[in-house]
């Protein structure tokens, strides 16, 4: 029997055949009438175009260049709305995404970003923080909007609470390309000197970088698993590891790669001027669907989830092709990916979601497997306003006793190690050798008094009392003296109550 991955896809007949040969036209008339449906093409003005789909695959938003936004509903193939912005000045969109349903979308323009509603087209919010934005993403258990402008600066907002989370500075000038690991929630940016940075909210540099083309990298795309696929403007298409960051795979096309897209069941699809190709295994090179066309420029593709389907903006509007075998045939509906939901399930989804909303410090490159684990690191951490762990610096408080190694020795105070270890032991061994040495010169010098007191004539000699007596290592006895004689006889009383007074002169008069 065939597998579960091969079960849906395109098989050849004979070894001679290619997949590929199979034109739309012949799927169409071939496939079931529910699928037929999946296979249109919406001409519209104003391109190039770009799409992006819903995550229950339910509605797709198309945006032009310039300034054309429409909202599909892909069952009922009916727009939903339909705004043109800035009629008199054509208004660049660069970008667009929904949110945490298909209800509302984000949308990059030419100064900010907006948030739209999907209904009626009205204009919610102005991002004016999100300045000159080009690429949008949205992780939707995280309830984060990311964008990322023309001047490098990755910037996160929690569309629940309206908040900036937090901002970095990818430096990259003019990013053209931006992906997110569903798995891991960690976003991958390609950058124009061939460069493919990871970020994630809670680090405010790279996580990991990775030089994948010697010139610009002009798509991304990350799939399911541990796999992520790039493409330069020198043409090649290249397969890596997320894990290692090692490459798998690479291969050079004839034109270069515009976008690139992976579906729910592992297919890449690859977008360029004069077409698109499919691949279920890049490493025999050989496309499972192609499709010739003159696209030209695009803003945008997307698979459409629970769909055989494909969705590709291209200058003269929007194309849905069939590619068999390319999504889940069964959604979760725990998820809130039910594509025929009602208003009512729709709403409870939102509250669920929000409920069970991740934090911005759980997205790393380790993924959901470090949850539960305990954390080796030693320094002194603490948690922000933002809920994202933030290391504490320390004050500067030397007055003076700036050296390096004071800073060092204070850095270095609570780590526990072996060779703190073995250092502590050795600083110990130091200081308890150097305290010897000095009872040894003390005691050296109490007994070189002692002579020298002895060898003196008895007039000249100096009157100690007789209790104060030196130790055996030099150090003299402490005990509270009541009285204390001389040679001469004399008593002198040391801090002493009148009735020890009075018993010491009972006693003098005795000893007379």
């Amino acid at each position: 029997p065939p597998s579960r991955d091969a079960v849906g896809l395109l098989e050849a007949e004979s070894e001679t055949e290619r997949t590929a040969k199979v034109s739309q036209r012949s799927m169409r008339s071939e496939v079931a009438l529910a699928a037929q449906d999946c296979a249109w093409s919406l001409r519209l003005e104003g391109g190039p175009y770009g799409v992006r789909s819903s995550r229950n695959g339910r509605c797709a938003v198309v945006f032009g260049g310039k300034g054309h936004v429409t909202v599909l509903d892909l069952t009922t193939q009916l727009r939903k709305c339909d705004v043109r912005l800035s009629p008199r000045r054509e208004e660049e969109c660069r970008d667009a995404c929904f949110l945490h349903d298909e209800s509302m979308f984000a949308l990059a323009q030419h100064k900010y970003a907006y948030v739209y509603d999907a209904s009626s087209g009205a204009e919610i919010h102005r991002l004016a923080a999100h300045l000159d934005p080009l690429l949008l993403s949205f992780l939707p258990y995280h309830s984060l909007l990311a964008s990322v402008g023309r001047s490098g600066f990755l910037k996160y907002l929690d569309v629940s609470t309206g908040s900036a989370v937090s901002q970095h500075r990818t430096r990259s000038v003019s990013p053209r390309s931006l992906a997110q690991n569903d798995r891991t929630g960690v976003l991958l940016l390609g950058q124009e000197n061939g460069v493919v940075s990871s970020w994630s909210p809670a680090s405010p540099k790279a996580l990991a970088k990775v030089l994948v083309h010697r010139g610009s990298v002009s798509a991304v795309a990350t799939s399911g698993e541990y796999l992520f696929a790039t493409a330069g403007i020198d043409a090649t298409v290249k397969l890596w590891d997320a894990r290692t960051f090692r490459e798998v795979s690479s291969f050079r096309r004839n034109r270069a790669t515009l976008a690139m897209s992976y579906s729910q069941r592992g297919l890449l699809a690859l977008v360029s001027a004069s077409g698109l190709d499919v691949f279920s295994d890049l490493k025999n090179y050989a496309p499972y669907v192609s499709h010739r066309a003159t696209f030209g420029s695009t803003l945008g593709v997307a698979f459409r989830p629970f769909e055989d389907a494909f969705l590709v903006g291209h200058a003269k509007g929007v194309d849905s092709l069939l590619v068999p075998g390319a999504s889940e045939p069964h959604y979760d509906a725990l998820e809130g990916l039910t594509p025929h939901r009602r208003r009512q399930a729709r709403r409870k989804d939102v509250v669920r979601g929000l409920l069970d909303k991740l934090g911005p410090e759980t997205i790393d490159l380790a993924g959901p497997h470090f949850v539960g684990k305990l954390s080796s690191d030693d320094d002194t951490k603490h948690k922000g306003s933002t809920g994202i762990v933030v290391t504490t610096k320390e004050k500067k408080k030397t007055r003076g006793r700036s050296k390096l190694a004071a800073k060092l020795r204070k850095k270095a105070k609570n780590v526990i190690s072996a060779e703190t270890d073995l250092l502590r032991a050795k600083l110990q061994a130091e200081r308890d050798e150097k305290t010897a040495k000095n009872r040894q010169k003390k005691k050296k010098r109490k007994k070189k008094r002692d002579d020298d007191d002895d060898a003196a004539p008895a007039e000249k000699r100096p009157r100690r009392p007789a209790a104060a007596a030196a130790d055996e290592d030099g150090t003299q006895k402490k005990q509270a003296l009541s009285t204390a004689s001389f040679d001469d006889g004399s008593f002198t009383s040391l801090s002493v109550s009148p009735r020890e007074r009075r018993a010491a002169a009972v006693q003098s008069e005795e000893a007379r």
